[in-house]
C-alpha cells in the first residue's frame, strides 16, 4: 500500500477535525484505537481497544521534554521526524479495520489523536477522534457508575478456599471482581497474576456492568473493600453491604485441594514470592511458625502449609468478621455442580 508521507499532510498536528463525545461513541458500532504508548495502554484502557501507538514509551518521554523545556514547536517537529520514519507501517496497523468507524483517543485528545484522525481521513478510513481522549473516558464511567450499580445483589460468603470464583464461573449473572483486579484478594493473591491498576479494573468493572440487567438478581462475591491495590466503587460495596448474603461451605480437605490447584507453583519465581509472603506474617504466626513454612516451602509439603494458613490465619480472621452476618441461604460446595444448581433456584426465587 503506497501511502503519503508525513512531510506531505500539511498542518499534521492542527486543522478541523471530526470528534466524538464519550457517550456518543460508546453507544456507537465502533473501533477503539488507543495511540497512546504501550505502558499508557497496559496502566489503564477502554476495554477492547486496538493499541496503535503513536510513538513508543522513551519517544513519548522525549518529546514530552522539549515541549516542556524547550517549546511546543520543537517538540512537533520530533513528532513529525518520527511518525515520518515508519508511516506506513504504522498505517498499516488500521487496515484490518479499514472498513469500520474507527475512534481514535490519546490521553486526553490532544496533538496525538489529533495527528492520527487527520491522517487517515486523508487516506480514506472513516475515522472521528474521542473528546477528552482517555482521560474524558474516565470520569465518564466512575460518574456512570454512581447511576448504574446493580441494587439486588446475592452475595456469597465462604471461607477461603470453599470454591467462590469456582461457582461464581458456573452461575448466571455474576460479577468475578477478583478476576477483572488479576488478584484473588488475599496476602498471596497477586501470585500467577498481573495485578491491574486503579484505572483498568474500573473500565473492566463498567465495561461488565453494562452488560448486565441491573433490575434483576446479580451474584457476586463478598470482598473487602478493597482487592489487592484497587478498591471497589463506593456505591458497588455499598450495595455488596445491603445485598442478600449467602453462605458456601466446603470440607478442609476439599478446601486445601483447591487452593493447591489454584495457587499452582511450578516456577523458581513463584517459590521466592511465597517466601516474600510468609516474611509479612510473622507479627501473627510467630518467628517459629513463619520458620517452619519455609521449610514446608523448601520440600514442597504444600498441603501443610495450606491447613496451617487456613487454620492458623485465615479462618480466625474469616470469624471475627462474620459473626454478626445473617444468611438467607446456606450451601455446600463439595460438588459444584449441585451448589451451582441450589444458587440458581435461590436466584429465579428472586426475581422481580
Amino acid at each position: 500500500m503506497q501511502i503519503l508521507r508525513s512531510n506531505q499532510v500539511p498542518d499534521l498536528f492542527d486543522g478541523d477535525k471530526q470528534v466524538v463525545t464519550v457517550q456518543a461513541a460508546l453507544m456507537q458500532e465502533t473501533v477503539f484505537v488507543d495511540v497512546r504508548t504501550p505502558g499508557e495502554f497496559v496502566e489503564s484502557s477502554i476495554v477492547g481497544a486496538i493499541n496503535c501507538p503513536l510513538f513508543d514509551n522513551e519517544e513519548r518521554s522525549k518529546i514530552g521534554t522539549l515541549y516542556k523545556q524547550i517549546n511546543r514547536e520543537t517538540a512537533i517537529q520530533l513528532g513529525m521526524d518520527l511518525v515520518d520514519q515508519r508511516l506506513q507501517e504504522f498505517v498499516e496497523k488500521f487496515l484490518p479495520v479499514k472498513d469500520q468507524l474507527i475512534t481514535v483517543y490519546c490521553a486526553r485528545g490532544g496533538m496525538r489523536s489529533v495527528a492520527v484522525v487527520r491522517l487517515l481521513k486523508t487516506l480514506g478510513f472513516r475515522v472521528q477522534q474521542l473528546v477528552g481522549g482517555f482521560k474524558s473516558y474516565r470520569h465518564f464511567i466512575l460518574k456512570e457508575m454512581e447511576q448504574l450499580c446493580p441494587q439486588n445483589l446475592i452475595v456469597i460468603h465462604g471461607k477461603t478456599g470453599v470454591g467462590k470464583t469456582r461457582l461464581l464461573h458456573k452461575l448466571p449473572r455474576s460479577i468475578d471482581l477478583e478476576d477483572m483486579a488479576q488478584h484473588k484478594s488475599s496476602l498471596f493473591g497477586a501470585i500467577n497474576n498481573c495485578p491491574r491498576s486503579q484505572k483498568s479494573f474500573d473500565s473492566h468493572l463498567y465495561a461488565k456492568i453494562c452488560k448486565l440487567p441491573l433490575e434483576q438478581p446479580i451474584f457476586i462475591e463478598g470482598e473487602s473493600r478493597k482487592i489487592g491495590d484497587v478498591f471497589i466503587p463506593n456505591t458497588l460495596f455499598d450495595a455488596m453491604k445491603k445485598g442478600t448474603m449467602v453462605l458456601v461451605n466446603a470440607s478442609l480437605n476439599t478446601r486445601i485441594e483447591r487452593i493447591i490447584q489454584d495457587y499452582a507453583v511450578d516456577h523458581a519465581d513463584t517459590y521466592e514470592e511465597f517466601y516474600t509472603v510468609f516474611q509479612k506474617l510473622r507479627p501473627a504466626l510467630s518467628n517459629h511458625k513463619v520458620d517452619w513454612l519455609c521449610e514446608c516451602l523448601k520440600k514442597g509439603d504444600f498441603p501443610c502449609i495450606v491447613e496451617t494458613l487456613l487454620l492458623d490465619y485465615y479462618d480466625p480472621r474469616y470469624q471475627h468478621a462474620m459473626k454478626n452476618y445473617h444468611y438467607a441461604l446456606e450451601v455446600s460446595a463439595e460438588n459444584l455442580q449441585e451448589a451451582s444448581d441450589t444458587l440458581i433456584a435461590f436466584q429465579k426465587s428472586l426475581q422481580n
